[in-house]
């Protein structure tokens, strides 16, 4: 079983019947619409076919709807570009001001927001450019690095305090569209503070539906209110494209680290994002540099890996989705799991489920257990046992399809939807059944489950109980109902 969740961007690439199948055979868990291209027909259409093929192939399939967030953007340009050199000068201007011989920015408020010695990124940072003085609506700027300008190319200013506001007019509609056809995850761009997230969280909750929220950390705001946002997320995605624009390069790699390992600390989940195989884009192998990078952050404790233009518009995306499954499945043997259990978790809102999802790495490591299996109605009870990334795996049961999906983002969890059961007793019958049936244990093995109290009770996670299989079956010779009480909470 692969731990490590495998994401990947539909695209045109992508998108036809024939490669979403392959790519779920292919191991991919999650995927992702990306709100910043398509329209809410295209995207309708590609959700219908998503669940028609896992409902097919029978797995679960989470739909994770990336919204776009206030990107700036270069406006219409000729369709061969504008070459700009070091050292020429050049304005920029908001695209409504239609100012001649000046590059159009989709941003009104341009002018307002930048001040003279600022920097400004073009093409993710492949072009950069100084601000040399403002003449509103222009923006007279310096070319420090030069390059070719092309349409709708993202712009960053990494220095710059912008006014505009991170949960757009776009993202709403977006938004009501998600939840209107029950979206698993979604996604907010450029999260500068907690407060950014809170009129998402309001329509979310007003829906009455309940996708997973995550913050897509990707400017430096971010990283100086990390903790405050994890307190209103259920994950972060590291999204190192425009966080490597935003603050030096070099910076990237520490603090991957070390926003996995705080959101780790917090059981929020992690998403590792952009170029994991970059090359793969045009070339049917990734370069050694990017399998150490998905080795890499594997190693840091991420719960999945995410595709972007390697399925979305690559010439090989099945390849792409097949080489980040065979990497994490050579990777995970090597992964020091004890480790999680000896990091104090910072969890306020549920201590004692925290403790027992500890308990269940320690116990299945002192045992030797085949699995931990974890029955639960929202997600939270498998989450909390996951988190401390125990050496076996870690199987959900859970009645609700949405939840069931949803898990598939969480690192090591294998999540399967069963029936509601009315009682513990029930419970322990079903898995010492479900163990058996489906090979995750033998005979003479044991396992762990656990789950809440009053069962089906969403935070409730507060029992652990060890099946010893084999007494199982022997209870069964002697002609014993499974059912007949003989097994108590422990």
């Amino acid at each position: 079983m692969r731990r490590t969740k495998i994401v990947c961007t539909i695209g045109p690439a992508s998108s036809d019947p024939v490669i979403l199948e392959r790519l779920m055979l292919a191991g991919m868990n999650v995927a992702r619409l990306n709100f910043s291209h398509g329209d809410h027909a295209g995207h309708g259409a590609l959700i219908r076919n998503l669940r028609a093929t896992a409902c097919r192939l029978k797995r679960p399939v989470a739909i994770l709807q990336d919204l776009c967030g206030p990107k700036i953007r270069l406006g219409e340009l000729p369709e061969q570009g504008v070459r700009l050199h070091a050292d020429d000068a050049i304005s920029l201007s908001a695209s409504s001001a239609r100012v001649p011989d000046s590059l159009p920015v989709d941003y009104d408020r341009l002018c307002d927001d930048v001040r003279v010695g600022d920097t400004l990124m073009l093409a993710d940072g492949q072009m950069e450019l100084r601000v040399e003085r403002l003449a509103c609506p222009q923006v007279f700027c310096r070319v420090i690095r030069g390059g070719t300008a092309y349409s709708r190319k993202g712009v960053n200013l990494p220095n710059t305090e912008l006014q505009i506001a991170a949960f757009t007019a776009k993202d709403r509609a977006d938004l009501a569209f998600g939840l209107q056809v029950e979206v698993d995850a979604v996604a907010l761009s450029f999260v500068r503070r907690a407060e950014d997230l809170q009129e998402v969280r309001q329509q979310i909750a007003a829906s009455g539906s309940t996708p997973l929220l995550i913050a897509k950390i990707e400017k430096p705001q971010a990283l100086e209110h990390f903790d405050a946002i994890l307190d209103q997320v259920d994950g972060v995605m590291i999204a190192r494209g425009d966080l490597g624009v935003e603050v030096p390069l070099e910076r990237v790699p520490v603090l991957q680290k070390d926003l996995i390992r705080r959101a780790r600390q917090r059981g929020r989940l992690t998403i590792t994002a952009t170029q994991m195989l970059s090359s793969m884009v045009s070339s049917a192998r990734p370069t050694r540099a990017e399998a150490t990078d998905v080795a890499n952050a594997i190693y840091d404790g991420t719960d999945a890996l995410m595709l972007s233009d390697e399925t979305a518009s690559g010439a090989f995306p099945v390849e792409s989705a097949q080489m980040l499954d065979r990497i994490a499945r050579a990777t995970e043997p090597h992964l020091p799991t004890s480790l999680d259990m000896d990091l104090p978790p910072l969890d306020r809102e549920a201590p004692v489920a925290c403790a027992i999802g500890r308990a269940c790495g320690w116990l299945a490591a002192d045992i030797g257990a085949a699995a931990v299996l974890a029955y639960t109605r929202s997600g939270f009870t498998a989450r909390c046992v996951a988190r401390f990334r125990p050496a076996c795996p870690v199987v959900a049961l859970t009645p609700d399809a949405s939840v069931c999906r949803q898990l598939s983002l969480i690192w090591g969890v294998e999540p399967v939807e069963v029936p509601s059961l009315n009682s513990t007793d029930a419970l322990f019958v079903s898995a010492r059944r479900y163990s058996l049936s489906q090979g995750l244990a033998r005979p003479d093995d044991c396992v762990i489950v656990t789950a809440g109290t009053p069962l089906w009770q969403p935070g409730s996670t507060n029992l652990i109980k060890v099946i010893e299989l084999e007494k199982g079956l022997d209870v069964r010779r002697q002609g014993e109902s499974p059912a007949s009480g003989s097994e108590e909470v422990s």
